[in-house]
């Protein structure tokens, strides 16, 4: 996102930087290791090339914030509740469905027809046993994060996601990332 967000190469460096932990490795790569990555990446990823180091960033969140508002109308237009996290939303069950439906469908029109083709989160987490008088009590919410299976932890797409950037990682020289 840093690329995305910065005018141009150096910034964007200097911007890696200023994000990593003191005393790592991350934070003290120089320009031309960043750049030498930063390379490879648009190498790969010939189709958004273009929008790196380019200060792209506040226009596609201005995207992405016009598709969660459209989202949140629908649903707020039948008086049914549903929160956004991100780039994620929260609904009661029943909705999962019609939300993962209204979704793609305001995505295909923000992006003239464009088809992301997103799919509903697998979790479900039942507050049901921590209702009282129709209020959910999350004064021991800590329990419910803490307490939570492996499987919440990291998505299988995360880690799908993760494994192929490690993977391309190591397919350039002196990779910044060693196998685990």
């Amino acid at each position: 996102m840093i690329c995305f967000n910065a005018q141009n190469e150096k910034k964007a460096f200097r911007a890696f930087r200023r994000e990593q932990p003191a005393y790592s490795q991350e934070k003290k790569y120089k320009d031309k290791e960043l750049e030498r990555l930063l390379n490879a990446f648009k190498d790969k990823h010939k189709s958004i090339e273009k929008y790196l180091c380019s200060d792209k960033g506040v226009f596609l969140m201005n995207i992405d914030g016009a598709i969660a508002s459209e989202v949140v109308k629908y649903f707020t237009d039948m008086n049914e509740p549903i929160l956004s996290v991100h780039d994620s939303f929260i609904c009661r069950e029943q909705f999962k469905d019609e939300l993962t439906r209204v979704m793609n469908e305001v995505v295909s029109e923000t992006l003239q027809g464009y088809i992301v083709g997103i799919k509903a989160n697998k979790i479900v987490v039942d507050l049901s046993s921590r209702i009282t008088n129709g209020i959910i009590n999350v004064s021991k919410r800590k329990d419910l994060y803490f307490n939570r299976t492996k499987d919440e932890y990291r998505y299988e797409g995360y880690l799908s996601r993760w494994s192929e950037h490690r993977y391309w990682l190591h397919m350039i020289e002196d990779p910044i990332y060693t196998s685990t």
